[in-house]
């Protein structure tokens, strides 16, 4: 049944919220490809089944790929690859996780894109990765990415659309009364909580957090104690991979300038900052390869001359022939 158009995802009344609602009704009624971008707990698979439901292959089936969870042989992997091809015809195929598709599985898929072809399914894929930074490392065919890549939607995390917390939070919790639970409000200071929370969960962490306080808060007000308390206790994602190292470091930023308290850091940040991220990052470089500065120069995609000065610099001891420290 298609959403209507007050029903799309995402929610909320941002301008990002909304300018992903027209764009779904725009591509709804197309057969190009269309890939959602997204870190986890955005919605990605929400956006996938509202473009389904309005574009014109909805009166076939939905079928998900999803390959977080894939199994670890290849055989059963290119099995359900295939039950999942044939089920989609006429309806939707949609890849999650698409930067973890196997090779074998990725020349698969190229087939359904010769020219010529009749289009068999409508193909939306996701991701939470750099696609161009796969492709540069020879994991994901640049071939491919090109055709499934043809129009992008982009989810921003939530934390890029704090506006919207407060309603999202109220519509979870509606849920929650429909269900039975007595019906809560936020008070000013927690509204202003949930607000200066970064949430690296994104929607899904901010939906678990209010059927939890909800369920779990013995009056009808919600109080900043309730939700600080909540989200100390709450199951948040920490896997950086999850998360993206771009979005963990914002997070310490913030907090950083935060802690001047409407003044201004002193001048040369940037340098400052590229100092003391270099040390620890070529420390744990050195570590993970057995203190080996070919392949730590490798792994950080430097060559062995630039890595040693950088050493030198950062004071950072540089084991010789002998085993001596220099």
């Amino acid at each position: 049944m298609p959403f209507s158009s007050g029903q799309l995802p995402p929610q909320g009344t941002s301008r990002a919220a909304t300018d992903i609602r027209q764009l779904i009704l725009r591509l709804a009624g197309s057969d190009l490809p269309v890939m959602i971008f997204g870190e986890t707990g955005t919605g990605k698979e929400l956006i996938a089944k509202a473009l389904h439901e309005n574009g014109k292959w909805c009166s076939g089936t939905f079928v998900t790929m999803p390959l977080e969870t894939r199994p670890q042989g290849e055989t059963d992997l290119a099995a359900i690859w295939q039950e999942k091809l044939h089920n989609a015809r006429g309806g939707t195929l949609y890849v999650d996780d698409v930067a973890e598709l196997p090779m074998p599985l990725q020349l698969s898929l190229l087939t359904h894109f010769v020219d010529g072809q009749e289009q068999s399914f409508r193909l939306i894929t996701s991701t939470r990765r750099d696609m161009a930074a796969r492709v540069r490392r020879g994991v994901f065919r640049e071939d491919l990415l090109v055709r499934i890549n043809v129009a992008a939607i982009r989810i921003p995390p939530l934390r890029r659309r704090t506006e919207d917390i407060p309603l999202l939070f109220e519509a979870f919790a509606e849920r929650c009364v429909a269900e039975g639970d007595i019906a809560k409000t936020l008070d000013e200071s927690a509204a202003s909580a949930l607000l200066k929370h970064s949430w690296p969960g994104n929607v899904r962490e901010l939906k678990n957090l209010a059927r939890t306080i909800t369920v779990l808060c013995p009056h009808s007000i919600i109080s900043q104690e309730d939700v600080e308390s909540a989200l100390r206790h709450s199951a948040a994602p920490t896997d950086i991979e999850e998360r993206g190292i771009g979005a963990s470091v914002e997070r310490q930023l913030r907090r950083y300038f935060a802690a001047h308290s409407g003044s201004l850091p002193m001048p040369g940040l940037y340098d400052r900052i590229i100092h003391e991220v270099e040390k620890p990052l070529i420390t744990l470089a050195l570590e993970a390869t057995g203190g080996n500065q070919i392949k730590s120069a490798e792994l950080l995609g430097v060559n062995r001359n630039t890595l040693r000065r950088k050493m030198l610099d950062l004071g950072l001891a540089i084991e010789t022939r002998r085993g001596r420290k220099s």
